[in-house]
């Protein structure tokens, strides 16, 4: 986490987090992990995420991109 600083009595607190976004093969955006400490936790998180959501069938491409 970087220092806190203060703005008009509020002490505001930024830190470092990785976020991913996953589209489905209908094009649908979700956004799977929202705060994961490393790129490769974010990674990891949204494998399984994506195991949890017990899709039917697995997209072979998305979007113009191969998987």
């Amino acid at each position: 986490m970087e220092p806190a600083d203060t703005y008009k009595g509020w002490i505001l607190q930024s830190q470092k987090v990785f976020y991913v976004e996953v589209w489905d093969a209908r094009g649908n955006r979700h956004v799977a992990v929202q705060n994961a400490k490393t790129e490769e936790e974010a990674l990891e998180l949204a494998k399984k995420w994506i195991d949890q959501k017990n899709w039917v069938q697995a997209p072979s491409s998305v979007a113009g991109f191969m998987l």
